[in-house]
């Protein structure tokens, strides 16, 4: 029997498709009721407007998401754009028919390909489909697939954070609240990169890829230089001076229409990065010639794909040699059916996507390693020759575990809902095949959370540690400053007592030596008497202070 759950929608939300089961509640200039990829873009600019005056803040957002997909009208009645979407066909047989969908003109024919994709007697409205889009995609294909899947609004927002990222605005794009994400799940996917080792300070390399970032995420808000179906990199890490790892995002929407679910599955995994905008993981070192950036495969990925080749033709860049291994690996996983059971994907969404978060995992578990190695260097007896630099080195990984903390929650929270929220067909020994999936990606994201809630606190040690070695190096540096000052005090007593009496036979006496003055015996008769007795005060006290 169906399972399903009615979430609580704010304000935006009101945008949501309907369930099964549900009434539909008539809202004006909606984008799920456009019925043309021109008309899904209006709605959007008139809810936007709306929003403007009771809510600024999610307002802007979908200001800005209007603005993008009000391309469409600069484009209608055109040649068909070029797209990159897969749709899948669950039917739920041992057949996983798919077709590639390459421009707008199959978008506009989408309901002749389900019906043509259909291996059943059934309607192909009837049953479960995935769509995928790989990249960059054109507003016209989000229009299109928001009239045809009835998106809200909310999913595109979900995905496109990079757009606004680094605005003046400093607008945060996320919905902490549950009610404003419901059905949708976002996942982080790590890469490692590996480059030459540099003689380049570590600080310097990590500011000079932040200001990279920027630039990199500037031009992909421009679109000057990212065509259509290119990777999209959200995040850019210097782990030394030889590693560094980029962090990419993959959206999922569970979508209603017909009483029937679909999955529209966004993500930036595409074609190799050497394709897109340069960003700092492509630009040169010095010396110049030690560009041979590359990003390391995943360790699962490796093995569970290595009968994967590379296209033929495909001529390999130094950015390329290991890195497109692994970006074909990451993207072939998304090709579902290799590993999962196309019966259960037609009857259960959450498991199709159990290799999504298998991959997810997979990626931080990697990074985790990678970060552990990093602080074992930086803490113990293996603490760096500079406590400043291990101090630095341990806040920056910090920044980063406290991220992937929040990311690792949010997709166990997903995990823990969505498993048993979204709808179920399964009969018993199904269900128990299910279960003990979603039980394993609980397991392995409880692992990841232990891990690195370990890590954190390793990290806040450490720098304590810093900060207390700071302080002794601090205390040794007085200590020898004091004793560097007590042998001047030392020395300046000496010619104390000899100036004192030089000063007193100076004072509006006779010249010694001269007739009517005094002998200049009598100043040595005077000077080692108070010389003698000084010394033996000072060391009478010295010797008092020392009992």
């Amino acid at each position: 029997m169906l399972q399903g759950r009615t979430a609580i929608m704010p304000e935006l939300g009101r945008a949501s498709s309907t369930r099964p089961g549900q009434q539909s509640r008539p809202y004006e200039d909606s984008p799920v009721d456009a019925v043309d990829p021109a008309g899904y873009a209006r709605a959007v600019a008139t809810q936007a407007r709306r929003q403007l005056i009771v809510d600024p803040f999610s307002g802007e957002l979908l200001r800005i998401l209007s603005k993008r997909l009000d391309w469409e009208h600069d484009t209608t009645g055109g040649p068909a754009l070029p797209v990159d979407v897969v749709l899948y066909m669950l039917s739920g047989n041992t057949e996983r028919p798919h077709r590639i969908l390459s421009n707008t003109q199959q978008l506009d024919d989408l309901d002749n390909y389900l019906d043509m994709a259909s291996t059943t007697p059934a309607s192909s409205q009837d049953q479960p489909k995935i769509l995928l889009l790989q990249g960059d995609q054109p507003p016209q294909c989000l229009n299109r697939l928001g009239v045809k899947l009835k998106v809200d609004p909310r999913v595109y927002l979900r995905h496109l954070q990079y757009l606004w990222s680094n605005r003046p605005s400093k607008l945060f794009a996320s919905p902490s609240l549950p009610s404003a994400s419901a059905d949708m799940v976002s996942l982080c996917v790590v890469t490692l990169g590996r480059h030459e080792p540099s003689n380049t300070p570590l600080r310097s390399l990590r500011q000079q890829a932040a200001l990279d970032m920027q630039a990199y995420l500037h031009e992909a808000f421009m679109g000057r230089e990212l065509k259509i179906g290119d990777s999209i990199v959200r995040g850019y890490w210097v782990h030394s001076q030889e590693y560094f790892s980029i962090e990419q995002e993959i959206t999922v929407s569970l979508q209603y229409r017909n009483d029937q679910w679909s999955l529209l599955i966004w993500s930036d995994i595409a074609r190799p990065l050497s394709s897109g905008p340069r960003g700092p993981w492509q630009h040169q070192r010095d010396p110049p010639k030690s560009l041979r950036g590359a990003l390391l495969p995943s360790v699962r990925l490796s093995i569970a794909r290595s009968t994967h080749r590379v296209p033929p033709g495909h001529e390999q860049t130094p950015m390329d040699k290991l890195g497109s291994s692994t970006m074909h690996a990451l993207r072939s996983s998304l090709h579902y059916g290799n590993d999962l059971n196309p019966i259960l994907m037609a009857i259960d969404p959450f498991y199709c996507l159990s290799d999504l978060f298998r991959t997810s995992a997979y990626s931080i578990d990697q990074l985790l390693k990678l970060v552990e190695g990093r602080i074992q260097e930086n803490t113990g007896y293996r603490l760096s020759q500079s406590h400043h630099d291990s101090h630095e080195d341990l806040l920056y990984h910090q920044d980063i575990l406290n991220k992937l903390r929040e990311r690792t929650a949010q997709s166990l929270s997903d995990i823990r809902q969505y498993r048993h929220s979204w709808p179920k067909y399964t009969d018993q020994d199904q269900r128990y095949e299910v279960d003990r999936i979603s039980d394993k990606l609980d397991k392995d994201f409880s692992n990841l959370e232990t891990r690195i809630d370990r890590l954190l606190t390793r990290c806040r040690e450490g720098m304590s540690m810093c900060m207390s070695i700071a302080s002794i190096h601090g205390a040794e540096k007085a200590r020898l400053q004091a004793e560097r000052i007590g042998q001047l005090t030392w020395l300046a007593f000496f010619y104390t007592p000899l100036s004192f009496t030089t000063s007193f036979f100076g004072m509006n006496l006779a010249d010694f030596g001269q007739k009517g003055g005094l002998p200049t015996w009598l100043w040595f008769a005077v000077s080692l008497p108070v010389v003698s007795v000084s010394y033996m005060a000072l060391l009478l006290f010295a010797q008092y202070g020392r009992k």
